[in-house]
């Protein structure tokens, strides 16, 4: 799907990476899920569609999946669907943080 999705075999098919990546999240592959939830929150492939990318980014961060920590944790840092809740949004970026994730580095200061 990844490849589909960025280009990577010459060509981008945004909804074929779709495709793919619900067939792997369904059988729970967290990085797919996070795929997901980034097609879900810009309507990359789909129908843009908030709530449905945060639950897939909670599918993923559940796994512990570093980049779906900090995509949850910028929902609610900024109250994207979820109520805004900036202890919770720090509590995320820490664990994404402590698995290496740049971003969520960046955003601990």
């Amino acid at each position: 799907g990844e490849y589909c999705f960025n280009g990577r075999i010459g060509f981008k098919n945004e909804k074929k990476a779709v495709e793919l990546f619900l067939q792997a999240a369904s059988q729970g592959f967290s990085e797919s899920q996070c795929h997901l939830g980034y097609a879900y929150e810009y309507g990359v492939g789909v129908e843009q569609d908030s709530r449905k990318a945060v639950e897939y980014y909670e599918q993923a961060a559940s796994h512990g999946y570093a980049s779906a920590l900090f995509n949850l944790g910028y929902c609610y840092d900024h109250g994207v669907v979820v109520a805004k809740d900036k202890a919770k949004a720090v509590e995320l970026y820490k664990q994404a943080a402590s698995l290496d994730d740049t971003s969520a580095l960046l955003a601990l200061g």
